[in-house]
């Protein structure tokens, strides 16, 4: 009679959810930006980073309705730099507890540098910033 071992990950739901917004932040949301970098007029850092931070202000639904439940609030600009927390709605895959049917918003923040080139910096979330949007 064989046995048979399944190994599974440690990673929480919570975990899962930070992963989902990370990858929106570092894909989609930054994708986006360099495009509407490359279509503004803004040549000083102050302009380049107040223009970003105009585009970021306004979800776009271009790249919410590809995403879900899915959302980012600006929480810090200066020069070039805007720090941005990114919200994504993450559901439970499992069909067995205690995951089972749970649901939690994804965070993750980062600081788009929107220099000569779009960069995005992992970073601590400002204080203030909410758990969920």
């Amino acid at each position: 009679m064989g046995v048979l071992l399944v190994v599974t990950g440690c990673s929480t739901l919570q975990e899962d959810a930070d992963e989902q917004a990370a990858r929106l932040a570092d894909g989609a949301l930054l994708e986006g930006l360099e495009r509407e970098m490359q279509t503004v007029g803004a040549t000083t850092a102050a302009q380049r980073g107040e223009a970003a931070e105009a585009w970021l202000s306004t979800p776009d639904p271009a790249i919410t309705d590809g995403h879900g439940a899915s959302t980012w609030v600006v929480r810090e600009q200066e020069g070039a730099s805007v720090t941005v927390a990114v919200y994504q709605y993450y559901e439970s895959g499992s069909f067995f507890p205690p995951d089972q049917g749970e649901a939690v918003w994804g965070l993750t923040c980062r600081t788009y540098e929107v220099t000569r080139e779009v960069t995005a910096r992992s970073v601590t979330c400002p204080d203030g910033t909410p758990a969920t949007p």
